[in-house]
């Protein structure tokens, strides 16, 4: 029984935690949260706790005075989170995890749940390896997002002034760099694209991977300092890579702004390239057979031998490098 009234209830607890299999609803954590007591053969370890999305008490984190009690206490006003994530979200006063983030991330761990439940044991999501040869296209809001559900800070107020990633110049080399330190720290979990549209079903709001041939459409110009470039909301005129699986197409659709280098933007535009990502499925238009997806990084894969670790091996007295 719920202790106050605007508590949930025993039953929506274990209703929160069962529909994401007991694992933590934030995308960047994905934490088991149930699991075997190691002491008695009878007992399960919970780590986890339902989370109002919308605070239970005036004055905490996304207090709607709007919302009636049995509002407050509904299925639909909270999420499962491990516990470290249930106290991260109401730091700040909620501020940094507002609404909108919450829901999203429910929406999104229950589509992967439904998604594990339908595929093969090899066909769920997995650890994606975030090694890129060079970063082509980074968004950095969503980064900074990613990272903080996970507890890693990366303050990306500074780009309020800045109008394209490839205005900072020598700044970028840095920030690219600081970028490619998060990503050894962090944790992400996806589904490769590939098995995504073969399961048949909508999986709108999926965290997918890829590492593929592309055809690039739109790629835009490289741009005048301080010039904005416009995305059309018709994705056929917008920047966007795209590849067929077959008989869905999978269409990339990127906002300009978050192209890193001179290079990237010749890469956008150069017809046929294969690129390595990770996105969340926007939309799957079953009509028309086409999958959105929107990208957190595009760059191209890192090279089957990589001469720069030869050469540090080398350096390091190793005479002989074997190559697989």
């Amino acid at each position: 029984m719920p202790t106050r009234p605007d508590d949930f209830s025993a039953t929506v607890i274990r209703l929160l935690r069962d529909r994401v299999n007991g694992i933590c609803s934030n995308p960047g954590c994905r934490r088991a949260t149930v699991g075997p007591s190691g002491s008695k053969p009878d007992k399960v370890v919970i780590t986890g706790e339902a989370a109002h999305i919308k605070a239970a008490q005036p004055g905490g984190p996304r207090y709607d005075e709007n919302q009636s009690p049995e509002e407050r206490r509904s299925i639909e006003n909270g999420l499962w989170l491990c516990g470290a994530c249930a106290d991260l979200i109401d730091k700040n006063d909620g501020a940094d995890y507002p609404v909108e983030v919450l829901v999203a991330w429910k929406e999104q761990a229950e589509k992967a749940t439904r998604l594990a439940q339908a595929s093969p044991a090899d066909h769920g999501e997995r650890p994606w390896d975030s090694g890129f040869g060079g970063i082509s296209y980074m968004n950095i809001p969503r980064l900074a997002m990613w990272g903080a559900g996970q507890g890693f800070g990366f303050d990306a107020s500074f780009l309020a002034d800045v109008t394209n990633l490839h205005d900072m110049g020598f700044d970028l080399t840095r920030l690219m760099w600081s970028v490619e330190k998060l990503l050894k720290q962090l944790s992400f979990q996806a589904l490769p694209v590939e098995q995504a549209v073969e399961l048949g079903q909508d999986f709108t709001g999926a965290t997918v991977s890829f590492e593929r041939q592309f055809f690039t459409k739109n790629g835009p110009q490289i741009p005048s300092r301080g010039q904005s470039v416009p995305v059309s909301s018709d994705w056929k005129k917008a920047p966007h890579i795209h590849c067929k699986l077959g008989k869905w197409r999978v269409v990339v659709v990127y906002d300009p702004r978050w192209i890193t280098t001179s290079t990237a933007y010749v890469e956008f535009a150069a017809g046929n390239r294969r690129f390595k990502g990770i996105g969340i499925v926007k939309e799957m238009n079953e009509r028309d057979h086409l999958v959105f997806v929107s990208p957190l990084f595009i760059g191209f894969p890192k090279p089957a031998f990589d001469l720069f670790e030869i050469q540090r091996l080398a350096n390091a007295g190793i005479r002989q490098y074997k190559m697989e």
